[in-house]
C-alpha cells in the first residue's frame, strides 16, 4: 500500500511540472528584430514585450542599431510591430 501512495505522489508531480512547463511553453512569444547591418535574429523566450525589446537591444554591439522588432505567430509571419 506504502508502494502506490509513493508512486501516486510520484506520478502527480510529474505531471504537474509537465502541465508548468506547458504554461510556461504558452506564455513565450516570438520575435523577430532588424538591425543597421541588414541581419536579422529570432528568439522565442519571451514572454513579454519589454523582455524582448531588452533581448534585441541586446545584439545591438553585434548588428549595429535596432531598426524594428515584430511579434510572430507560429508560423513566423508578422503578426503586431512592437518597435
Amino acid at each position: 500500500m506504502a508502494n502506490f501512495f509513493k508512486n501516486y505522489h510520484k506520478e502527480r508531480l510529474e505531471h504537474k511540472e509537465k502541465e508548468r512547463l506547458k504554461k510556461i511553453q504558452e506564455e513565450l512569444r516570438t520575435y523577430k528584430a532588424e538591425y543597421e547591418d541588414d541581419e536579422i535574429e529570432v528568439f522565442g523566450y519571451c514572454s513579454t514585450d519589454d523582455e524582448a525589446l531588452d533581448e534585441a537591444f541586446s545584439f545591438e554591439d553585434e548588428h549595429g542599431t535596432l531598426f524594428n522588432l515584430f511579434e510572430l505567430d507560429d508560423n513566423y509571419e508578422v503578426i503586431r510591430t512592437i518597435f
